[in-house]
């Protein structure tokens, strides 16, 4: 498998659960991305705000402010409108894939994740990055 090779990218991650923030660290941090990580759509919106980043995966379901709630307000800021955000969810119907394309969302990834599967969005999201043998 062929991964993007992403020096200077920056990925936030935003999940609740600590082991999936584990698990998509260990896919992310190989390819070369600084990897920044948000517990909920609030800290993620802060974390955004100051430090932009170039791709977001984001859990639908969280506490405080969802995955949903998130995107509306990436949408609404002039300097995240423009961030490619990639759902990750355990929902995996026809119907949530759509929900989740209509709501603007870049990816919709269902769980388990694996590394294939990121670099498979990321490939898409960001093209034209050099290719590296995946660790």
């Amino acid at each position: 498998m062929v991964a993007p090779s992403l020096d200077g990218i920056s990925i936030l991650v935003v999940d609740d659960d600590p082991d999936a923030l584990e698990l998509m660290r260990m896919f992310l941090r190989p390819t070369g991305a600084t990897v920044r990580e948000a517990h909920d759509g609030f800290e993620a919106l802060l974390q955004a705000r100051r430090h932009p980043p170039d791709v977001v995966f984001c859990d639908l379901r969280m506490p405080r402010l969802d995955g949903h709630g998130l995107m509306d307000r990436f949408q609404r800021d002039e300097r995240l409108s423009t961030v490619p955000v990639v759902a990750t969810t355990a929902l995996g119907e026809d119907r949530d894939v759509t929900h989740t394309c209509l709501a603007g969302f870049a990816g919709h990834l269902v769980k388990p994740i694996m590394p294939e599967m990121v670099d498979a969005v990321l490939a898409r999201i960001l093209p034209g990055r050099r290719g590296r043998a995946a660790v």
